[in-house]
């Protein structure tokens, strides 16, 4: 009898109270709030690393390519996007070709897309190759560079289009591109859809795309993330491409990039709700709406860069070496305090 009841208390004292069970759930709820912050953070960090890798990746490629192309740039409609121009005899209009424009040449969708071009010279192979619709081809293409499926995608690119200019191309809404290129460096000094014409503050000096007019490599930027076009409507975002071939201004893949303050691929001075708009372009750094906004930079010497969204208006960083400012640059106010040599009429882009 004395040995039951001896084993009954130790059943008893081995049972958890009421209390101590709630004493333990309250322990884990605290550390699991102290530890979700942290793998949330290490979570974005491991993103960001797999962006600038896909990065620095393309801008390896990107300089394969120059070299197979006599230092011509990828994503120009002067270069890889050529052909989706008709012929012309006209040199007023800042071109001239002999061949009738092709709509789909197993590569290109447009005449500024670098995505297909260093996807072709890389050795990955299109879902689209094969389709004999060149439409359908095109359509193709671009979705698959929104998808997961691209070799080279931006693991926190989510940001929906929910508008396309070009309603009749059947692209419809989806995820914006992963990585844009600068005009400032695609385009020459000629009118649209050429080129991007010439800024009154801002001349490039008769620039073509080409390696040997970039200036040092280690100070340019050729792949950024963003997210091409943003603005406020009805109190929500609306992002959106222009997918017509012979686009003007950059179309789906090229912007002026970050130090222009009237640009929509990097809106920092605009919050709706709890996202702020520059966070749709710059998606690293938290998504609490005082969080840094923190993008990835590639150059055009292979390295990569991230940083926040007012380190990467640094004019030097966008423009051809010897660009000359003719008036003070009109850029956001917070950039031009920081950088205000840099941003002054007569200032030369080292």
């Amino acid at each position: 009898m004395g040995c039951q009841q001896h084993q009954s208390v130790r059943a008893v004292r081995a049972a958890f109270t009421l209390i101590e069970l709630l004493v333990v759930i309250a322990i884990i709820a605290l550390l699991v709030s102290i530890l979700l912050p942290a793998l949330a953070g290490a979570r974005d960090t491991a993103r960001l690393l797999v962006s600038s890798t896909n990065l620095r990746n393309l801008s390896q490629g990107a300089a394969s390519y120059e070299v197979d192309n006599k230092e011509w740039l990828v994503g120009s409609p002067a270069t890889s996007g050529f052909h989706h121009f008709p012929a012309n005899d006209d040199p007023s209009q800042g071109y001239t070709k002999r061949t009738p424009a092709v709509l789909w040449n197993g590569i290109t969708v447009q005449s500024w897309d670098f995505l297909g071009p260093l996807m072709n010279h890389l050795g990955y192979q299109s879902p689209a190759q094969g389709i004999a619709d060149p439409n359908e081809a095109r359509r193709t293409q671009f979705n698959w560079y929104r998808s997961d499926a691209f070799p080279f995608q931006c693991p926190a690119n989510r940001v929906v289009a929910s508008f396309d200019f070009a309603a009749s191309s059947g692209l419809g809404a989806g995820r914006m591109l992963p990585f844009y290129m600068s005009t400032q460096f695609t385009s020459t000094e000629v009118s649209a859809p050429f080129g991007t014409g010439r800024r009154p503050e801002i001349d490039r000096r008769g620039y073509q795309p080409r390696a040997n007019r970039i200036g040092s490599a280690s100070q340019k930027v050729i792949f950024y993330t963003g997210s091409r076009f943003t603005e406020l409507n009805g109190g929500q975002w609306r992002t959106s491409f222009d997918t017509t071939p012979t686009a003007s201004f950059g179309g789906s893949f090229s912007d002026t990039g970050p130090w222009l303050n009237g640009n929509r691929s990097l809106v920092r001075d605009v919050v709706s709700g709890l996202l702020p708009a520059k966070k749709l372009a710059f998606r690293y750094g938290g998504n609490k709406p005082n969080s840094q906004a923190i993008g990835a930079m590639a150059f055009f010497d292979g390295h990569v860069e991230t940083m926040d969204d007012l380190q990467a208006t640094n004019p030097d960083y966008w423009f051809p070496s010897g660009t000359r400012f003719t008036q003070p640059l009109n850029t956001w106010n917070d950039t031009r305090a920081r950088w205000a040599d840099k941003a002054a009429a007569g200032y030369v882009v080292p």
